[in-house]
């Protein structure tokens, strides 16, 4: 079995070394750029043959950027990172700890870290991944990735036990709190959307505006018919879906859900747009899987609500979740506004200009780059809630006063 080990090598030359002899101590044959002798080639084609032919690709990723092809601003370890991701190779990431030193000498430019913050950022998504401190720790942890690996490829795929339509698929529920009130004008607009609209409603809010309290609830009560706890307000008839205008499939994303990346997002919805017919595994490419799911919608009627997309935008890349606004002052090449992933890039914007049969809501805090003056998409701007309703909601919550003062109050 063939693994191939990526990573800079002036800041972790002794870490690669014991990341070679823990994989080789396995019985695996490691490659890496040492032990290449053979007739002058460029680094980018040696990479590209040999992850040909590797079954793994372990990825270290520490502070330095490193060098990079002439005329790129992304270095090899970044390139040999998504050339593994674009071939469907599995991949394990192992990160710097954030206070791991890096001599004086080898620290660069600003922009360039910033370039590398990115890259750690970006690459934390939607891989197996484990941090490391010293060359021993990360050979202990390479050779317990290894074996939890050797593990998961002998075990069934995991969505063999998901659900098919037309049951729902909501593997990642919403947590509603009580005394969800009002949003009827939007609750209307949004099920006028699922009848005869764009492809794509991006609603648009900050945090804690209730995008996914209101898509939730849509989806619950207005779409699927299902009685939902919690909900105050009863004169909601006319935000409801005619039973027979509902989609014959129903998809519920959160991307603030652990391990829940674009790139496994792919995987689930496409066994789940295909009626368990696909499975990711047996079309290793990720734009191909990007290709074989946007046709499946466009023939099929399908409900995909993605919440929090803002997690797959440049902005919003940390694993916190925190804007990120630092880095693209420093970096005016970075767009706060653009998708991370050139896959989200191409999934949105294929969704947008194809005719299409489904739909697909997507809540977000940024409006994303992507979806700019396209004809098959359209924003919607999540605004506060009106004061008969927020006064509905203190009386829910059982605050006391005269109807004057509660409205005084909320009329803030």
């Amino acid at each position: 079995m063939n693994v191939f080990l990526s990573s800079t090598s002036r800041d972790l030359k002794a870490h690669r070394e014991a990341a070679f002899e823990a994989i080789q101590g396995l019985g695996m044959h490691c490659i890496r750029m040492e032990d290449f002798h053979g007739p002058a080639e460029k680094i980018e084609d040696f990479d590209a043959k040999q992850l040909g032919v590797c079954d793994l690709v372990i990825i270290l990723l520490g502070h330095l950027h490193g060098s990079c092809p002439s005329g790129s601003k992304k270095s090899y370890t970044e390139l040999e990172y998504e050339a593994a991701i674009e071939s469907g190779k599995p991949c394990i990431l192992f990160l710097a700890d954030e206070d791991l030193p890096l001599p004086a000498r080898l620290i660069e430019k600003p922009i360039k870290q910033a370039r590398q913050q990115g890259f750690r950022r970006r690459a934390a998504e939607g891989v197996i991944r484990d941090t490391f401190s010293s060359p021993e720790d990360l050979a202990k942890r390479i050779v317990q990735a290894i074996h939890k690996w050797r593990e998961s490829t002998l075990r069934s795929s995991p969505t063999t036990f998901l659900p098919l339509p037309p049951q729902p698929n909501l593997a990642r529920p919403y947590a509603l709190q009580e005394n969800f009130v009002g949003r009827v004008t939007e609750r209307r607009e949004l099920s006028q959307w699922l009848l005869a609209g764009h492809n794509i409603l991006s609603m648009v809010a900050l945090g804690g505006m209730g995008k996914s309290a209101l898509a939730w609830a849509w989806l619950q009560r207005d779409v699927l018919g299902i009685p939902l706890p919690g909900i105050a307000d009863t004169k909601d008839e006319q935000c409801r879906v005619p039973s027979n205008a509902r989609p014959d499939g129903i998809l519920w994303w959160s991307f603030y859900e652990n391990e829940a990346s674009f790139i496994t997002f792919v995987r689930e919805s496409l066994y789940y747009a295909s009626d368990g017919q696909r499975d990711a595994m047996a079309v290793p490419n990720i734009f191909d899987q990007v290709k074989i799911m946007t046709a499946l919608l466009a023939q099929r009627r399908l409900l995909f609500v993605l919440d929090g997309f803002e997690r797959e935008l440049q902005a919003y890349a940390g694993l916190n979740a925190a804007y990120q606004g630092d880095a693209f002052r420093i970096d005016e090449h970075l767009d706060a506004r653009s998708c991370i992933s050139p896959y989200a890039r191409d999934f949105v914007r294929w969704i947008a200009a194809t005719p299409m049969r489904s739909r697909v809501l997507i809540t977000s805090r940024l409006d994303f780059k992507e979806l700019d003056n396209l004809a098959g998409c359209r924003r919607m701007d999540l605004g506060v809630l009106t004061r008969d309703d927020a006064s509905h909601f203190f009386r829910t919550q059982a605050i006391r006063g005269t109807q004057a003062e509660i409205q005084d109050v909320c009329a803030s």
